[in-house]
């Protein structure tokens, strides 16, 4: 007799089985989460941002939402490259001030209340506190359509709703004197 027959058969088996798959499941799913406290934005990787036009890059953490203050310059994310061995700025992205504003809201974590009564939040902290979430579609407009692009040199960003020029933008190709395929590099 094959199994499908023997389950077939024993159809409280087959039930409590599936059930048992399904528990163990779930309850690794709430373990993992458990594990990190339920909130996943802490384990979010690194990305590159940029303070001086693309001369330069540097790594911090992806919930940086740019611009943002860093050494008390304003740094944008920088969308890095390689050709032939050597890394470059290939483009710069940061967010309006009205996007950026939904953005952060979403992408940081809301401040715990104090836990002693006498102890204090932060002017900021306690407006964050304050704030109603954004809807799910102003968050989805200000990641689509709030978002602004340049390339290293060039005077003026460009808004993600100009999506020609945007495209423009994102056509990557080897510096001046470097030669092959443009490679992206990931932090």
């Amino acid at each position: 007799m094959g199994m499908r027959e023997t389950m077939g058969n024993k159809r409280g088996v087959s039930v409590g089985l599936a059930v048992a798959l399904l528990v163990v499941g779930v309850g690794g799913i709430v373990w993992q989460l458990m594990a990190r406290g339920g909130d996943t934005r802490n384990n979010v990787p690194n990305e590159f941002f940029t303070t001086d036009d693309g001369q330069t890059f540097f790594t911090a953490s992806a919930t940086n939402v740019p611009p943002f203050d860093h050494d008390g310059k304003q740094a944008v994310k920088a969308i890095v490259y390689e050709c032939g061995g050597k890394q470059f700025v290939a483009y710069m992205e940061r967010f309006t001030p009205e996007a950026r504003q939904v953005m952060a809201y979403t992408s940081t974590p809301k401040p715990a209340p104090p836990k002693q009564a006498n102890s204090k939040m932060s002017p900021e902290m306690t407006a964050r506190a304050a704030l109603p979430p954004p809807s799910p579609a102003a968050a989805r407009d200000a990641s689509m359509n709030g978002r602004e692009f340049k390339r290293p040199g060039d005077k003026e960003w460009v808004r993600s709703t100009n999506r020609g020029k945007v495209m423009e933008i994102k056509s990557i190709t080897c510096p001046p004197g470097l030669s092959g395929t443009p490679k992206a590099v990931l932090p």
